[in-house]
């Protein structure tokens, strides 16, 4: 059974994917654009909620609010980035770097991995754009540092 860190750990980078992508809603045009910006939602939220299903009622609100403090915090960071690309690319770096040091798993064949890949390949165009590289990697640092200062992922 995982403790509250670990939960809030575990629902955090979701978290920043669908804060990311819901305000992008009306920017789908065509119903294949739709359907995979549904996908992608779905499981964010999936994957935001199931870190508490286990829980009572009365603990599973505490962690929601937990994860929700967390999120307005490191949304603070992201409010200075450009646009929703660099946001993106900066949830993508961190995500990386948590994953490369064992601190979190995304694992192939779940919903939640499908919509990540789904977000990457829709980064695909901007990746070689140096400045906003840069920044992004920037601002996963800065999120990196108030999530160790809130006591995640250290």
């Amino acid at each position: 059974m995982m403790n509250d860190r670990q939960r809030i750990e575990a629902g955090i980078i979701p978290a920043l994917m669908y804060g990311i992508v819901v305000p992008l809603a009306a920017d789908q045009e065509t119903e294949e654009e739709r359907e995979q910006f549904d996908k992608v939602v779905r499981a964010c939220q999936q994957a935001m909620f199931e870190i508490s299903d286990d829980l009572d009622d009365k603990r599973a609100n505490q962690v929601q609010r937990r994860l929700a403090r967390l999120y307005a915090k490191l949304r603070e960071v992201m409010e200075h980035a450009s646009c929703n690309v660099q946001s993106m690319m900066a949830v993508y770096y961190l995500t990386e770097e948590l994953i490369q040091e064992e601190k979190i798993s995304i694992y192939d064949g779940t919903y939640f991995a499908d919509a990540v890949n789904i977000l990457l390949s829709s980064l695909n165009e901007y990746w070689d754009d140096e400045r906003l590289d840069k920044m992004a990697r920037k601002r996963a640092r800065q999120m990196r540092k108030v999530l160790e200062s809130e006591g995640y992922f250290r």
